[in-house]
């Protein structure tokens, strides 16, 4: 296995590993009714929490969001799903440095972050209009939140790396040729 394929491995793993991370977390945004400090509250994709009175409660109904919550769970969730073809053409890529599997592996990353950009920002948009209805709360975007947000970021440096190392990769074997 060469240095770039070892350096591409890597990158994956931080890129689905904060993409997961995302996911599964509670804390896509997090509110308090600005008049009562004891109700605070949070939700992710799959859970909808409420803290107050030293007690937690979490539900998976998230009623508020409805239809757009699947939406933005099927891109979010499609977007990780295809990590699975990155891995396949990396390990391509090992046997043989193959320039084709890093540049289609860059664009895969590239529709990964697309993906899931259009999951923020649908979730993103519905909170914000949800939330602005009701001038007693004070909201903020969480840390799942900004999770999905160097996700998105590390899938485009993945793939401008993967676009570098597939450059690489055809200089040194037309140089070969000659």
């Amino acid at each position: 296995m060469n240095g770039v394929a070892v350096v591409c491995f890597a990158l994956v793993f931080v890129g689905v590993g904060l993409s997961v991370a995302s996911l599964v977390t509670p804390y896509w945004i997090q509110w308090k009714f600005k008049y009562r400090d004891t109700i605070y509250q949070h939700n992710g994709l799959w859970k909808f929490c409420q803290d107050g009175n030293c007690t937690t409660s979490c539900t998976s109904d998230i009623p508020r969001l409805g239809v757009t919550l699947h939406v933005v769970r099927a891109f979010a969730v499609a977007s990780v799903l295809l990590s699975l073809p990155v891995f396949l053409l990396l390990a391509v890529n090992c046997k043989k440095a193959l320039r084709w599997s890093l540049r289609t592996s860059a664009i895969v990353l590239f529709l990964q972050a697309i993906l899931f950009i259009i999951s923020l920002g649908v979730y993103a948009a519905k909170e914000e209009a949800e939330l602005i209805e009701d001038l007693d709360v004070d909201y903020s975007f969480g840390y799942s939140f900004m999770l999905g947000l160097l996700a998105v970021a590390a899938f485009i440096v993945e793939a401008f790396v993967f676009l570098c190392a597939g450059h690489r990769f055809s200089k040194d074997s037309y140089n070969a040729i000659q």
